[in-house]
């Protein structure tokens, strides 16, 4: 909930041109790396220390990104 609420208002902020310029592409960075990771998380069955590190990395990668969004004007 807190990722869908942080993106819905980045979008809103960069439909509107308030966003600065540096911020589309390192939440799209954060989000891209954020879901390769998800998916390592959920292919890394076999390995669980592994399935662990990645999804909490997937976490923090929210985390910046929700951090990033709330900290703009």
């Amino acid at each position: 909930m807190v990722a869908l609420a942080s993106g819905l208002r980045g979008l809103v902020l960069v439909l509107a041109g308030q966003a600065p310029p540096w911020y589309q592409p390192t939440v799209t960075a954060l989000g891209l790396g954020g879901i390769a990771l998800g998916v390592l998380a959920l292919g890394g069955h076999r390995r669980p220390a592994l399935s662990w590190t990645a999804l909490g990395l997937a976490n923090l990668a929210v985390a910046v990104s929700a951090g990033l969004t709330a900290n703009l004007p």
